[in-house]
């Protein structure tokens, strides 16, 4: 799945086929989550709308309304039931079979991530100065910390942070900072752990890509 020149485009990995354009659907800054079982695509963008697709057949399945600014994260519960959404103001939790709204959080959080039991939602405090812990039900905070979560690794174990001016890897479960590098030379965008969470991924404004070994650092 690629975003360019305000489409949504498809692309068969393998083949020399076009890419495929999601007809009737075009937006700036589009965000997507694929559901873990690989069934649904959810995408949201600019104009504050979260959109369910059919994956294979791309058809669109839902409008889901009710955010009044762009969608800046969307992420699927690990069950697949939920999809949280934010733009950075309210925090939306829909039920992803009924296509409604199933809870509203008034707060403003940034980058999503759910824990791999679902019942913690790990996310950005705006302006992104630390990070909370909150019950995915209640919306009530656990937990907060410094640093802005980047990425979750596969097993829930440990949280990538960005300690300014730092890489940070944080122990969710003795809430205790593992380690801390000083990673690239401008900020970090993206960051994934490899399936098997023994990598973890940057990339930075600095037109660098590293990898790192998450047991040392």
């Amino acid at each position: 799945l690629i975003w360019g020149g305000g489409h949504l485009k498809v692309f068969e990995l393998g083949t020399t086929n076009p890419p495929y354009i999601m007809p009737d659907y075009t937006a700036d800054d589009i965000v997507v989550a694929i559901s873990p079982d690989g069934s649904t695509l959810a995408s949201g963008t600019e104009d504050a709308i979260v959109t369910l697709w059919e994956m294979g057949t791309w058809r669109r399945l839902a409008t889901l309304q009710g955010h009044t600014g762009e969608i800046w994260s969307l992420v699927f519960s690990p069950d697949g039931r939920t999809l949280a959404s934010t733009d950075g103001t309210n925090v939306r939790l829909w039920d992803v079979s009924k296509r409604v709204e199933r809870a509203v959080f008034h707060r403003g959080l940034r980058r999503l991530f759910f824990s791999p039991d679902g019942r913690t939602l790990i996310a950005d405090d705006e302006p992104g100065s630390r990070s909370l812990l909150l019950d995915a039900i209640t919306g009530e905070v656990q937990r907060s910390f410094p640093g802005q979560c980047l990425a979750v690794s596969p097993d829930g174990r440990y949280l990538a942070l960005d300690e300014h001016p730092g890489l940070g890897l944080l122990d969710l479960k003795t809430m205790e900072l593992k380690w801390l590098v000083e990673a690239h030379r401008a900020g970090i965008w993206s960051v994934q752990f490899s399936p098997d969470g023994r990598t973890l991924a940057t990339a930075s404004w600095d037109g660098t890509a590293k990898l790192w070994n998450v047991a040392s650092g």
